[in-house]
């Protein structure tokens, strides 16, 4: 599950950097303490502490916790390191890695996944996805035209940087 760090400043203090973040949509069966200190977001560094804000959940699986990071570097170098900026710039997902790897999928893959997957249903089980894309029938229908419009907007500037940022790092290189 990608969590989203605050697009806010962190906070520095003298004990380390404060950052807050959110789940939504996350295993219910998973709580927050445990998804973290699991190895899983390579981003957070070893010593963090987390800490769970009081109250409900916001949704099943979802949650809003604070991270302690003990380090000396200003707020906005760890923010950058833990959760960096995505391709608009304003999103700052904390990514899991897969199981059994150490390193992030870069966005341009998840979302090459994610198409993959959904054209695959659509190809092969078309009776499928059309009703998943009923929005009068299917709760699925609202989040997967959301997905498919983001998809529009931000594949040409993943595309862009791979070709180009990418590719003249790799020629520099």
């Amino acid at each position: 599950m990608a969590l989203q760090a605050d697009t806010d400043p962190a906070k520095s203090y003298a004990e380390g950097v404060w950052v807050t973040i959110a789940s939504f949509g996350g295993n219910p069966l998973v709580g927050a303490v445990d998804a973290l200190g699991s190895g899983r977001y390579p981003t957070i560094p070893s010593g963090t502490t987390v800490m769970l804000r009081g109250g409900h959940e916001v949704e099943p699986g979802g949650w809003i916790g604070d991270l302690l990071i003990p380090e000396e570097d200003g707020a906005d170098v760890v923010l950058d390191r833990l959760a960096p900026r995505q391709y608009d710039r304003n999103c700052r997902p904390l990514m899991p890695a897969l199981p059994g790897e150490v390193d992030v999928l870069p966005p341009f893959m998840l979302w090459w996944m994610l198409l993959f997957s959904l054209s695959i249903i659509a190809r092969y089980h078309p009776d499928l996805w059309a009703r998943a894309l009923a929005v009068d029938e299917s709760r699925l229908a609202v989040p997967l035209e959301a997905t498919l419009q983001k998809a529009r907007n931000v594949l040409p500037l993943l595309v862009y940087e791979a070709i180009l940022v990418d590719g003249a790092q790799a020629r520099e290189a």
